[in-house]
């Protein structure tokens, strides 16, 4: 199931738009149909050098850890999902 898919099932109809998933599991599902949208165009090798450097900046991150936000750690995990290729697909 693709990032859309997952949103659009997050959302019920039958009473207009509501969702029953709280605000982090949206947020998510968000995050995860922007890097999807973001990604389609990297190739194989542009998506190995993106997790390369996310790795970089994942240790960097965890040895300095008082000086990144909450808001770093989701820009980061926005990234990841960019860079890992859907369904273990490679371009």
């Amino acid at each position: 199931m693709n990032a859309r898919e997952r949103l659009t099932l997050m959302i019920r109809r039958d009473r207009g738009n509501m969702t029953v998933w709280s605000q982090p599991e949206v947020n998510d599902a968000l995050d995860a149909h922007r890097a999807q949208n973001l990604s389609d165009g990297l190739t194989k090798e542009e998506r190995q050098f993106l997790t390369f450097a996310l790795n970089l900046a994942a240790d960097v991150m965890a040895s300095r850890s008082n000086e990144f936000t909450d808001e770093d750690e989701a820009a980061l995990a926005t990234f990841r999902h960019m860079a890992a290729p859907e369904n273990g697909d490679a371009r």
